[in-house]
Protein backbone atom coordinates (compact mmCIF):
# COMPACT_ATOMS: atom_id res chain seq x y z
CA UNK A 1 0.00 0.00 0.00
CA UNK A 2 2.84 2.36 0.87
CA UNK A 3 4.49 1.60 -2.47
CA UNK A 4 1.30 2.38 -4.44
CA UNK A 5 0.85 5.68 -2.59
CA UNK A 6 4.43 6.79 -3.28
CA UNK A 7 4.05 5.75 -6.93
CA UNK A 8 0.89 7.87 -7.22
CA UNK A 9 2.70 10.84 -5.68
CA UNK A 10 5.56 10.47 -8.17
CA UNK A 11 3.08 10.26 -11.06
CA UNK A 12 1.29 13.40 -9.87
CA UNK A 13 4.58 15.27 -9.59
CA UNK A 14 5.58 14.19 -13.09
CA UNK A 15 2.19 15.24 -14.44
CA UNK A 16 2.48 18.60 -12.66
CA UNK A 17 5.96 19.13 -14.12
CA UNK A 18 4.74 18.12 -17.59
CA UNK A 19 1.81 20.55 -17.50
CA UNK A 20 4.09 23.30 -16.16
CA UNK A 21 6.56 22.63 -18.98
CA UNK A 22 3.76 22.72 -21.58
CA UNK A 23 2.56 26.09 -20.24
CA UNK A 24 6.10 27.51 -20.40
CA UNK A 25 6.57 26.18 -23.94
CA UNK A 26 3.27 27.69 -25.13
CA UNK A 27 4.13 31.09 -23.66
CA UNK A 28 7.66 30.98 -25.14
CA UNK A 29 6.38 29.83 -28.55
CA UNK A 30 3.81 32.64 -28.63
CA UNK A 31 6.46 35.22 -27.70
CA UNK A 32 8.97 33.97 -30.27
CA UNK A 33 6.39 33.68 -33.05
CA UNK A 34 5.17 37.22 -32.41
CA UNK A 35 8.74 38.58 -32.39
CA UNK A 36 9.60 36.74 -35.64
CA UNK A 37 6.47 38.00 -37.39
CA UNK A 38 7.11 41.58 -36.25
CA UNK A 39 10.71 41.34 -37.42
CA UNK A 40 9.66 40.04 -40.85
CA UNK A 41 7.06 42.80 -41.17
CA UNK A 42 9.52 45.52 -40.25
CA UNK A 43 12.25 44.06 -42.46
CA UNK A 44 9.97 44.16 -45.50
CA UNK A 45 8.96 47.77 -44.89
CA UNK A 46 10.24 49.97 -47.70
CA UNK A 47 11.88 53.19 -46.44
CA UNK A 48 11.22 54.97 -49.72
CA UNK A 49 7.88 56.04 -51.03
CA UNK A 50 6.60 53.71 -53.79
CA UNK A 51 6.37 55.28 -57.25
CA UNK A 52 2.62 54.71 -57.38
CA UNK A 53 2.10 56.97 -54.37
CA UNK A 54 4.53 59.80 -55.12
CA UNK A 55 1.82 62.04 -56.56
CA UNK A 56 -0.62 61.27 -53.72
CA UNK A 57 1.53 61.11 -50.58
CA UNK A 58 4.18 63.56 -49.37
CA UNK A 59 7.63 61.86 -49.27
CA UNK A 60 8.64 63.65 -46.07
CA UNK A 61 5.42 62.62 -44.35
CA UNK A 62 5.97 59.03 -45.51
CA UNK A 63 9.53 59.06 -44.12
CA UNK A 64 8.26 60.35 -40.76
CA UNK A 65 5.54 57.69 -40.72
CA UNK A 66 8.12 54.96 -41.40
CA UNK A 67 10.39 56.27 -38.62
CA UNK A 68 7.42 56.40 -36.24
CA UNK A 69 6.57 52.79 -37.10
CA UNK A 70 10.20 51.71 -36.56
CA UNK A 71 10.26 53.42 -33.17
CA UNK A 72 6.98 51.77 -32.18
CA UNK A 73 8.32 48.37 -33.28
CA UNK A 74 11.44 48.77 -31.10
CA UNK A 75 9.36 49.91 -28.16
CA UNK A 76 6.95 47.01 -28.68
CA UNK A 77 9.89 44.61 -28.57
CA UNK A 78 11.04 46.08 -25.25
CA UNK A 79 7.59 46.02 -23.64
CA UNK A 80 6.71 42.53 -24.84
CA UNK A 81 10.10 41.20 -23.68
CA UNK A 82 9.53 42.77 -20.29
CA UNK A 83 6.02 41.29 -20.05
CA UNK A 84 7.35 37.89 -21.09
CA UNK A 85 10.00 38.09 -18.37
CA UNK A 86 7.45 39.09 -15.72
CA UNK A 87 5.17 36.18 -16.65
CA UNK A 88 8.06 33.73 -16.46
CA UNK A 89 9.12 35.15 -13.09
CA UNK A 90 5.56 34.85 -11.81
CA UNK A 91 5.48 31.22 -12.90
CA UNK A 92 8.93 30.19 -11.66
CA UNK A 93 8.86 32.19 -8.42
CA UNK A 94 5.28 31.12 -7.60
CA UNK A 95 3.86 34.62 -7.84
CA UNK A 96 0.46 33.34 -8.95
CA UNK A 97 0.38 31.13 -5.86
CA UNK A 98 1.08 34.18 -3.70
CA UNK A 99 -1.75 36.14 -5.34
CA UNK A 100 -4.01 33.12 -4.87
CA UNK A 101 -3.20 33.00 -1.16
CA UNK A 102 -3.98 36.74 -0.87
CA UNK A 103 -7.32 36.18 -2.58
CA UNK A 104 -8.09 33.28 -0.22
CA UNK A 105 -7.28 35.48 2.80
CA UNK A 106 -9.72 38.14 1.59
CA UNK A 107 -12.68 35.85 0.90
CA UNK A 108 -13.66 32.19 0.96
CA UNK A 109 -16.48 32.49 -1.57
CA UNK A 110 -15.29 30.80 -4.79
CA UNK A 111 -16.66 33.39 -7.22
CA UNK A 112 -15.43 36.34 -5.18
CA UNK A 113 -12.06 34.62 -4.78
CA UNK A 114 -11.64 34.49 -8.57
CA UNK A 115 -12.71 38.13 -8.89
CA UNK A 116 -10.24 39.20 -6.20
CA UNK A 117 -7.46 37.13 -7.82
CA UNK A 118 -7.91 38.75 -11.22
CA UNK A 119 -8.43 42.20 -9.70
CA UNK A 120 -5.06 41.94 -7.92
CA UNK A 121 -3.41 40.82 -11.17
CA UNK A 122 -5.08 43.64 -13.15
CA UNK A 123 -3.99 46.30 -10.64
CA UNK A 124 -0.42 44.93 -10.58
CA UNK A 125 -0.35 44.86 -14.40
CA UNK A 126 -1.56 48.47 -14.57
CA UNK A 127 1.08 49.59 -12.07
CA UNK A 128 3.85 47.77 -13.94
CA UNK A 129 2.72 49.04 -17.37
CA UNK A 130 2.22 52.67 -16.33
CA UNK A 131 5.83 53.79 -17.03
CA UNK A 132 5.68 52.19 -20.48
CA UNK A 133 2.36 53.87 -21.23
CA UNK A 134 3.67 57.24 -20.10
CA UNK A 135 6.75 56.87 -22.29
CA UNK A 136 4.61 55.82 -25.25
CA UNK A 137 2.22 58.75 -24.83
CA UNK A 138 4.61 61.55 -23.92
CA UNK A 139 7.84 60.60 -25.68
CA UNK A 140 7.01 58.51 -28.74
CA UNK A 141 3.79 60.27 -29.67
Amino acid sequence: MKYILSLCIICLQLMYNFVFLIIILIIAFDFLLERILNYLNSKNRNPELPDELKDVYDPEQYRKQQEYKRTNDRFSFITSSFSFSVILMMLFLEGFSLVDSWAREITQHPVLMVLVFFTILAIATDIINTPFSLYDIFVIE
